[in-house]
């Protein structure tokens, strides 16, 4: 697919490589996860969590400005896949427009600014936080101010320390095992090794 072998330097900035990336997932033989059409649905979506308050969570308002960025996103990819598809004369499936975009605005306009747990009926939560990165335990000169590991396609300036499954470590796949992403940076990163490199 087009969009996943676009590489870091067709990026508009150093920082576009920390945008949020396509949702997706291979279940039921593989779709976009959109927030937009699980609100039409009846999934109720919530914005940031601000704080807790006995047994209350205190919501920030910013959802709907949440929705809308990664929609934007979601376009700006999808746009620039069709694109890749076109160009490249894919025989690609057509995909149908979902119509769930447009009835987020009705689902969000009052968005939960509060929620009493125990009122709700809410006994159990499940926090699915994602993750991040932690190189604390890496005493070597290879980060930059912001603590990103300096590279060229996985490869630092320290002999023999290499990064493989960092998100655009080379091209937008590379952190993606669904799609065998790090398996392209792996064999261009051993070839260097066998070089010598």
């Amino acid at each position: 697919m087009g969009g996943w072998d676009r590489t870091v330097d067709t990026l508009p900035s150093p920082e576009a490589k920390n945008l949020p990336l396509p949702v997706v997932t291979g279940f039921k033989g593989g779709h976009d996860v959109d927030f937009s059409r699980m609100a039409a649905a009846g999934i109720v979506l919530l914005g940031h969590l601000q704080g807790i308050s006995n047994a209350k969570l205190i919501i920030a308002s910013d959802l709907k400005q949440n929705l809308d960025k990664g929609d934007t996103w979601f376009n700006d990819f999808t746009k620039a896949v069709d694109e890749y598809v076109a160009k490249t004369a894919l025989d690609a499936p057509q995909e149908s427009q979902s119509t769930a975009r447009t009835l987020k605005i009705k689902k969000v306009a009052q968005p939960i600014l509060d929620l009493d747990l125990k009122a709700a009926g809410i006994t159990s939560i499940i926090w699915a936080t994602g993750f991040r990165y932690d190189f604390d335990w890496i005493k070597l000169p290879l980060f930059d101010e912001t603590g990103e590991p300096i590279h060229r396609r996985g490869m630092t300036a320290c002999q023999g320390i290499y990064f493989l499954g960092l998100k655009w470590l080379y091209k937008l796949k590379s952190a993606f095992l669904s799609i065998a992403g790090p398996a392209e940076d792996a064999a261009y990163i051993a070839e260097r090794i066998n070089d010598g490199k």
